[in-house]
């Protein structure tokens, strides 16, 4: 096997517009479906975060930190909503 100058003196990839354009709309499609899992995945999270369930049949519900602060803090206000529609009723 023979040494090749070629390999060592033809251009780089990035130099070549056409190689170049290619790469970076492939590499744009995958950070477009990475940020769109991301922004999907933040968004159920925030979704579930904020619907509960007071089941207590739910297997789920038997867990100690099924309950995040968003739900919590949902309780306490309809807690309050109520106490002062009762006040306003007097």
């Amino acid at each position: 096997m023979s040494f090749s100058w070629t390999y060592l003196t033809r251009r780089f990839v990035g130099f070549n517009y056409r190689d170049f354009f290619a790469t970076a709309m492939i590499s744009s499609w995958f950070a477009s479906k990475g940020l769109n899992y991301l922004a999907q995945k933040e968004d159920n999270e925030w979704t579930n975060q904020r619907v509960y369930t007071n089941d207590e049949s739910d297997i789920h519900y038997r867990d100690h930190s099924n309950k995040t602060d968003g739900a919590v803090k949902r309780e306490h206000a309809f807690r309050y909503t109520a106490k002062i529609k009762a006040m306003r009723a007097e």
